[in-house]
């Protein structure tokens, strides 16, 4: 597999979100997953944390459209969403993809954070991997967060 600075994907944008999260809560975080720069179509190997502390991932998933990919939704995947495996997805010439993260918080945990992004992925024949600088919290010591008793 490729360096992380190998490859077309561009990984140079650094990102943080930090959404508020109750005991028991399931969350979505949503980001634009970088264009495809390339002539030619991306296929996606796999997308993962690189670390993870805190925190339980329930999925990820591309959607569509991306306009509505950058949320803090409730559960996974947010109702009403077409969503397709990241797994085998095909990213076409030019085409921006939403990702869709969805989160819990381990049980007695206050706070759980994803630090990093790993993308595989094949471009032109070529195995490449890559690291989105992506910084995910999710937690009740926000204070907007929930106590798990919203009514």
């Amino acid at each position: 597999m490729g360096q992380p600075s190998d490859g077309p994907l561009e990984n140079s944008t650094r990102l943080g979100v930090e959404v508020p999260l109750g005991p028991g809560e399931t969350v979505t975080i949503g980001v634009i997953f970088p264009p495809n720069p390339l002539d030619s179509p991306i296929r996606v190997e796999s997308v993962a944390p690189v670390e993870i502390t805190g925190a339980q991932v329930v999925g990820i998933v591309f959607a569509d459209p991306i306009e509505r990919s950058i949320v803090g939704a409730v559960g996974f995947p947010p109702d009403g969403w077409d969503t397709q495996p990241v797994e085998g997805a095909i990213i076409q010439p030019g085409q921006e993809a939403g990702l869709l993260i969805g989160l819990q918080v381990d049980d007695g945990i206050g706070q759980g954070v994803i630090d990093g992004i790993r993308v595989r992925y094949v471009a032109d024949g070529q195995a490449f991997e890559t690291v989105l600088h992506w910084t995910l919290r999710v937690g009740s010591d926000y204070p907007f967060a929930s106590d798990g008793n919203d009514s």
